[in-house]
């Protein structure tokens, strides 16, 4: 995602008894004082929780923006990620 040398708080805390931690970055780049450009990332997010899915043995969530072979389908893409026409 290109914000690998950005800031980050990460929080851990624990709801309804199970733990977990929020991971917020600072998208502006402290030297060049530019935001880092996120514009349709929510397909790389799903495809880096599929990748931890499988590097961890867990079992494979069926997402929005991923079918299981890796492609979706032209009818279900969502809105946040789709491209003009």
């Amino acid at each position: 995602m290109g914000l690998e040398d950005h800031q980050r708080v990460i929080v851990f805390h624990r709801k309804d008894g199970r733990e977990h931690c929020h991971v917020v970055w600072n998208r502006i780049d402290a030297d060049t004082l530019l935001a880092a450009h996120h514009s349709h990332n929510c397909r790389i997010h799903e495809q880096v929780a599929r990748s931890l899915e499988r590097e961890s043995g867990l079992n494979r969530t069926q997402g929005v923006h991923v079918e299981r072979e890796g492609e979706m389908p032209k009818d279900r893409r969502p809105t946040c990620c789709a491209k003009p026409a």
